[in-house]
């Protein structure tokens, strides 16, 4: 269901809209790289999809219109 999907997507994003990465968890600890926040999406929407018949391959983040990372795991 895309719906849900947005939902959880919007979800996993919100702490970090707007937001000073520097100060929000896990990047208050670790560097908030285009490869930590795409790791960081990724761990949060993957147990949404524990049991389901859809898998959750990758994320991909976008810092600029030419530069951004896939993480896959």
């Amino acid at each position: 269901d895309l719906a849900q999907l947005k939902r959880q997507l919007r979800e996993a994003i919100a702490p970090f809209d707007h937001h000073c990465l520097n100060d929000v968890p896990p990047f208050n600890q670790i560097e908030p790289s285009c490869e930590n926040i795409a790791a960081s999406i990724y761990n949060e929407l993957q147990p949404h999809f524990s049991g389901s018949p859809v898998t959750l391959t990758c994320v991909e983040v976008w810092e600029s219109p030419t530069t951004g990372v896939v993480y896959s795991p």
